[in-house]
């Protein structure tokens, strides 16, 4: 079984007003579902007077966003037992979807273990 983790910055997203959970919600959703991820159940926090942390829990593992609308930034972490192509993808459509300044994002290769 293949598993892979994304950290992922998201900074200056321009596109999207970020003050309106729901829609990040939506969004993040969406892109989940158009990367091949199943998602199975979500659950939430609305922080005030502004935020959010969102987490999906997906048939093959768990995706999470907190949103920091002040800064226009949002933090993604995907866990995934799956092949790193739908990382790709997401990575693909978040970029396009959010139309951040500046990014960052790693995919670590969890199949490694300590000392090989």
């Amino acid at each position: 079984m293949n598993k892979y983790s994304l950290i992922f910055e998201m900074c200056h997203c321009k596109k999207h007003n970020l003050y309106d959970n729901k829609l990040v919600e939506k969004l993040f959703i969406d892109m989940l579902s158009s990367s091949g991820f199943t998602v199975i159940t979500t659950m939430k926090h609305d922080f005030e007077p502004q935020g959010l942390t969102f987490v999906a829990i997906l048939s093959e593992s768990h995706a999470l966003v907190h949103s920091y609308p002040e800064e226009e930034r949002l933090s993604i972490d995907i866990y995934t037992c799956s092949e790193p192509d739908k990382l790709e993808n997401f990575i693909e459509l978040a970029t396009q979807e959010f139309e951040p300044g500046k990014y960052f994002f790693k995919v670590l290769d969890r199949n490694r273990l300590v000392g090989d």
